[in-house]
């Protein structure tokens, strides 16, 4: 399968496997006796667990077991054991079933196990979860007054912003021509075509053969081994082929997690796959406002450049994407400052996404047309 449009031909040695079917996802492998997990997800966006009860659950043929975080086997309490190597440095990664605190509309609160996946499909709409709310915020706008400056890098590859350069108060001011703006981007949502998985398949020798829809590995081997005491030996990860990824499956998702602690537990082989709903809720684009200040010459020179953006996170973890360092690096300015923040709200953690700040970052400045707001200059 090759390509004569542009550049170099690329042999795709995948595609006949893929458009023929004869290649295998992450939730098509099978193992004796394998169980099939699906999981409830929290309907409130900050709230705590006052009650689970799995009584009509447990009655469904071919019911296994349901897990809560009443119930799940111990595990470690440091936010090291669960940080992953795309991970923020800042904050304490999810812990699903990890107690009754609710951080975010969609995180998993129950996982029923059967010896179906209809079965445990029909188990999950029999669980009853009580909470009670608590006041939370999701709207970007009314949660600004609580941002807060990204002063450093806080992953691996991403820098915080980059230093100023000349002296843009002055320059700004006496720019004969003057462009201030705010730019707004919605939160954009990864939704490949093949859902998130994970099948663990449990050996009579207690190790483990992962298959995992992931872009890494060796990342996904090394958060199971870490949260769940494992001996790098005694795991193996693989992920054939990946049915669109978009970033997403950079890191751990809570499938993997869970499909684990369940094969343990139980000493048997696990699948769990997302459903549809639950892919709406996992992994995301941070929506975004960005303050930009432009300052030229009448005959179009740039004599002055402000770029501040403001970027959604979680409260758990402070996620954060280089967008304003494109201000300083992709145009000839003398005067150029620049900032990255940061807003907490009831979200899921952002994750990284196709180009990522380029894409937020780059039109803010190319399309000031686009703007949704204007300031007083």
């Amino acid at each position: 399968m090759n390509t004569h449009l542009a550049g170099k031909d690329v042999p795709r040695i995948d595609g006949p496997a893929k458009v023929s079917g004869a290649a295998k996802y992450a939730a098509e492998f099978f193992a004796p006796a394998m169980a099939y997990a699906v999981a409830v997800c929290a309907t409130i966006a900050r709230c705590e667990i006052t009650s689970v009860d799995t009584t009509a659950a447990m009655e469904v043929g071919g019911a296994l077991e349901v897990f809560t975080h009443k119930n799940r086997p111990n595990l470690p309490w440091f936010d090291r054991s669960y940080r992953d190597e795309d991970a923020p440095a800042d904050g304490s990664p999810l812990r699903p079933l990890y107690n009754a605190k609710i951080q975010y509309n969609g995180q998993p609160v129950v996982l029923c196990v059967a010896e179906t996946f209809e079965a445990a499909r029909a188990m999950t709409r029999l669980v009853r979860v009580a909470y009670k709310s608590e006041t939370h915020q999701t709207c970007m706008s009314v949660a600004l007054t609580d941002a807060k400056f990204v002063k450093r890098s806080n992953r691996a590859g991403i820098e915080g912003p980059p230093k100023s350069r000349g002296n843009f108060g002055q320059a700004y001011a006496d720019a004969p021509v003057k462009l201030a703006a705010m730019y707004e981007m919605a939160s954009e949502i990864h939704n490949p075509i093949e859902l998130f998985a994970t099948t663990v398949v449990y050996h009579d020798n207690d190790t483990l053969t992962i298959y995992d829809k992931t872009q890494s590995v060796s990342n996904s081997k090394k958060y199971v081994c870490d949260i769940f005491g494992l001996p790098s030996n005694d795991v193996r990860v693989e992920s054939p082929f990946v049915g669109g990824a978009l970033g997403a499956a950079l890191r751990p998702q809570y499938q993997l997690y869970l499909a684990t602690l369940a094969a343990i537990a139980m000493k048997r082989s696990v699948r769990l796959a997302l459903t549809r709903d639950q892919m709406f809720k996992l992994g995301h684009r941070a929506a975004t406002m960005q303050e930009i200040r432009l300052g030229s010459s009448i005959d179009g020179s740039l004599l002055a450049l402000e770029s501040t953006s403001f970027q959604a996170t979680s409260r758990y973890e402070n996620f954060f994407d280089a967008i304003t360092n494109w201000a300083g690096l992709s145009y000839r300015c003398d005067n150029v400052t620049t900032g990255e923040m940061t807003v907490a709200m009831d979200i899921s953690s952002p994750a990284d996404m196709r180009a990522p700040g380029a894409a937020q970052g780059v039109w803010a400045i190319e399309l000031p047309w686009m703007s949704s707001r204007w300031l007083p200059g």
